[in-house]
Order: C-alpha cells, then structure tokens, then sequence
C-alpha cells in the first residue's frame, strides 16, 4: 500500500496511529475530518496495510462503530 496514495491531512493521521502502534503506546485516536474528506479511505488503508503486516502472525482486527445507532444498525 503506497502511503503517498493519501491526502497530505490523510497521512498526518496515518503516521500518528502507525507511530503509536509502532511505539507499543496503544493510543486510541478519533478521527474528524469533512464529509466527503476520505475518512473512510483512511480507515480501510489503514486496516489493509496494519492486516498484511500481521499477516504470517494470524491474529485479528477489532472495528468499533461509533454509536449503535444508527451507524451500527
């Protein structure tokens, strides 16, 4: 996955999560940015290059939506 795929405000984020999971600190990080701005391309770029990192361990990812309702529903 080609980190510079992502809009520079994109990468800023990118590289805060990849530095907190490579520093073992486990920060948890809310992501705000404006509709239509890529948070959902952040997010599934991050899961694709963090699950093929992982993927000779085996493991698991864990998703949280962020209110039940209605984005869970």
């Amino acid at each position: 996955m080609d980190i510079y795929s992502l809009k520079p405000y994109q990468l800023q984020i990118a590289k805060a999560v990849m530095r907190s999971i490579e520093d073992g600190k486990g920060l948890s990080f809310s992501v705000m940015i404006a509709r239509q701005g890529g948070k959902n391309e952040l997010s599934a770029w991050l899961e694709a290059v963090l699950l093929s990192a992982a993927a000779r361990d085996g493991g698991s990812a864990i998703k949280a939506s962020p209110t039940f309702h209605p984005q869970a529903r």
